[in-house]
């Protein structure tokens, strides 16, 4: 979620920080490979690589660069097998070999180009190595397929928000605001009041954070943007105090953000000061 940059006192989102897209999607692969493998293990030579793949890369002790192994045979023995190309792919970006990764996860793509777990990988990585632009026709296509899945729709949003593509991201993250997996949660309404911020359409944008805050009242970042919106944009310092010691409250137990508390404080005493004047 993006929040305020201290001390220019900016409001900042905070999605990138909650949403980690590399292993879940990797897991949801894994498990989709492991579905489709392990039908005809005898018939289907591919399928016991990539369900050996499989077990290299499972659990605590995963070993990444075994299961590479057994992708990298799969993918000798059938160039034409697109499972062994997003198990390559994911092996490949596990042991750091990220050009390789995308390479291969290119190749599923043209194998198969409506595997929705291999388009949405192919976004994901372009995505996570600053290929913002390159990643957004994958994501597109995978949302095609399922316009339900949140993780595909939370990189569509922040890919269009970086790319200033502001309508589409607004949209995006509506769209996931109604998820259930976040209808009750803050982040796509304070990431939809950050893009108003940048729009510099102010009334909208405070709309959205006191509709995060009511979800999430307990959010510090939410807390705060709302206090750097009162502050800076809205000019009204009764306000952004009340949300600045807000922000001091929930963040009391975190030594982490004690610079930030520091700075807020002295904030919080020139408002005080100017409001007796």
């Amino acid at each position: 979620m993006r929040k305020l940059h201290m001390p220019a006192y900016r409001v900042r989102g905070f999605i990138n920080s909650i949403f980690k897209f590399a292993m879940p999607p990797v897991l949801a692969i894994l498990i989709a490979i492991c579905l489709s493998a392990c039908g005809d293990r005898a018939k289907l030579t591919n399928d016991q690589l990539l369900q050996n793949a499989l077990t290299a890369a499972s659990g605590p002790k995963a070993d990444w660069q075994k299961a590479r192994a057994f992708a990298a045979k799969a993918v000798k023995q059938n160039q034409n097998d697109a499972r062994a190309h997003v198990m390559l792919a994911l092996s490949l970006e596990q042991c750091g070999q990220v050009g390789g990764a995308i390479d291969e996860i290119r190749k599923a793509v043209a194998l198969d180009p409506k595997d929705f777990m291999a388009l949405f990988t192919n976004g994901r990585m372009l995505y996570e190595n600053d290929r913002i632009g390159d990643s957004i026709a994958p994501l597109k296509e995978a949302y095609k397929i399922h316009p339900e899945n949140d993780n595909v729709l939370v990189l569509l949003a922040e890919s269009s928000a970086k790319l200033g593509r502001f309508k589409e991201a607004a949209g995006y993250y509506a769209t996931l605001a109604k998820h259930p997996m976040y209808k009750d949660r803050a982040e796509p309404l304070n990431e939809i009041g950050v893009l108003y911020v940048s729009q510099k359409d102010y009334p909208r944008a405070l709309a959205f954070f006191n509709g995060a805050y009511r979800k999430a009242p307990s959010n510090h970042i939410v807390a705060l943007n709302l206090g750097v919106l009162y502050d800076v944009h809205l000019k009204d310092p009764s306000n952004a105090i009340k949300y600045y010691n807000k922000y001091q409250e929930l963040t009391m137990r975190n030594p982490e953000l004690e610079p930030v508390r520091d700075k807020l404080k002295r904030r919080i005493e020139v408002l005080q000061s100017s409001n007796k004047l």
